[in-house]
C-alpha cells in the first residue's frame, strides 16, 4: 500500500468517527438544551410564585392581628411589617413585590416614596380589570416583562411581580452556555480518540495490504499483525484459510507439473532412441 492510500484510508475512518461522534454530541445538546431551558424557566417560575405564597401566608398571620384590634394604626403596622418582608426580598432574594389596588396604585412596596402612587406603567393597570379575583396565579407578558399577578382578597389588593424576560431565562442561556461549552469538549475529545482510532484500525489493514502485495510477489512466508478487533480478526483468519488454499493449490500444481515434465522427458528419450 503507498503512502497515498494509507492517508486515504486513515482519512476516511478519522472522517467516519468523527461524524459519529459529532451527530451524537450536536442531537444530545440540543436534546439537554430545550429540556433544561424549559425545566429551569419552569423553577424560576415556581420560585416566584412560591415567594407570592409564602407573602399571602404573611399577610393572612397579619390579618388575623387585624381583625382582633378594629383599630386603623394595627392596619397601618401589618402593612408596614409586610413591606419589611418585602425589603428582605429585595435585599436577600432580589426580588421586587408590591401591592396594588384594582386603579393601578401602589399601596405596599419597598420604597415608601412610592406609597399611594400610580403604578408606572398603563398596560399593567389595563390588565388589572381582566385578572380573575380568585386568589389564583396569572401570569401575563408584557412587552418585554413576565408580569405575575396574584389577588389577595382578604385586603383586595394584588400582588404583583415584574420580571424582565431574561430575568426569568437567564438561568436557562447560562446552562445553554455550559452545555455548548461541554459540547465542544466532546468534539474536541471525539477528534482525538478518532485519531487515535483510525490509525489502530489502518495499521493492521496495512499490514495485510502489504501481505497481498508479498503474495503477488512470490513470497510464502509473512508477518501477520495483531488484530485489534473482532473484525480484523476475522478477516486475518480468512485470508490464511485463503493463502494456505491457494499455497495447497499451487504445490499440487507443481508436483503435477514436475510428473509432466518428467513424462515429457522419457517421450523426448525414447523417441531418440527409435
Amino acid at each position: 500500500m503507498n503512502k497515498r492510500n494509507k492517508k486515504s484510508l486513515k482519512f476516511l475512518l478519522t472522517i467516519r468517527v468523527i461524524a459519529i461522534f459529532g451527530i451524537f454530541s450536536m442531537i444530545s445538546l440540543i436534546l439537554v438544551t430545550l429540556i433544561s431551558s424549559k425545566s429551569v424557566s419552569n423553577l424560576v417560575t415556581e420560585l416566584i410564585e412560591s415567594r407570592i405564597d409564602f407573602i399571602k401566608t404573611y399577610c393572612d398571620e397579619k390579618n388575623r392581628l387585624i381583625s382582633e384590634f378594629d383599630d386603623s394604626n394595627i392596619i397601618k403596622i401589618a402593612r408596614y411589617q409586610v413591606s419589611l418582608i418585602l425589603k428582605t426580598l429585595h435585599e436577600e432574594k432580589k426580588m421586587d413585590f408590591l401591592f396594588l389596588d384594582h386603579k393601578g396604585i401602589i399601596k405596599i412596596h419597598v420604597k415608601g416614596e412610592l406609597i399611594n402612587k400610580k403604578i408606572n406603567n398603563e398596560k399593567i393597570i389595563s390588565m388589572l380589570s381582566s385578572i380573575p379575583k380568585d386568589g389564583k396565579k396569572y401570569i401575563k407578558e408584557i412587552d418585554d416583562k413576565v408580569v405575575f399577578f396574584s389577588y389577595y382578597k382578604k385586603w383586595k389588593l394584588f400582588i404583583i411581580y415584574i420580571a424582565l424576560e431574561k430575568e426569568i431565562l437567564a438561568p436557562a442561556y447560562q446552562i445553554r452556555n455550559i452545555l455548548f461549552l461541554i459540547s465542544f469538549i466532546v468534539i474536541a475529545i471525539a477528534f482525538f480518540l478518532a485519531e487515535k482510532y483510525a490509525v489502530k484500525i489502518s495499521k493492521p489493514l496495512e499490514q495485510i495490504s502489504l501481505i497481498s502485495s508479498q503474495v503477488i510477489e512470490g513470497q510464502n512466508k509473512f508477518k501477520w499483525p495483531k488484530a485489534n478487533s473482532l473484525e480484523v480478526e476475522r478477516l486475518i483468519h480468512l485470508l490464511k484459510e485463503l493463502l494456505e488454499k491457494l499455497f495447497d493449490k499451487n504445490e499440487k500444481l507443481k508436483e503435477k507439473n514436475l510428473t509432466l515434465e518428467k513424462l515429457l522427458q522419457k517421450a523426448e528419450e525414447s523417441n531418440r532412441l527409435k
